[in-house]
């Protein structure tokens, strides 16, 4: 029976939750809304042209789009966040769930790409 490496699953994780996320949200348009969210096709065949080619340009390009991506959703929680009164529970949550969530998908752009320069293609 072949070993399993785990540090190798690990590192496409990020890849794997990007995915997660682009296909549920394709599938919530296409069922909630009826129409076809063309954007998240196109992240999606880029993710798996990414996972099946290897590709640094590819990546990087995810990466940013990704990176600039988790920026904007993470400047529109502040203005989110202002909009409620000072000391409001539910601004807190939002604050610190939002970061959460935007801060994490920042760091995974910036991890994504690393493991396509160090398999010296």
């Amino acid at each position: 029976m072949k070993r399993v490496n785990l540090k190798r699953i690990l590192s496409y994780l990020p890849e794997a939750v990007v995915l997660l996320v682009a296909m549920y949200w394709f599938v919530d348009s296409l069922l909630g809304a009826s129409r076809v969210n063309w954007f998240m096709a196109g992240v999606i065949v880029v993710i798996l042209a990414l996972l099946i080619r290897r590709s640094r340009v590819l990546a990087v390009a995810l990466s940013v789009v990704v990176g600039l991506g988790s920026f904007y959703m993470l400047l529109a929680v502040l203005s989110e966040y202002h909009e409620f009164p000072a000391g409001d529970p539910s601004g807190v949550q939002l604050l610190l769930t939002g970061s959460l969530i935007c801060v994490s998908f920042g760091i995974m752009s910036v991890i994504m790409p690393w493991k396509y320069f160090r398999q010296g293609n």
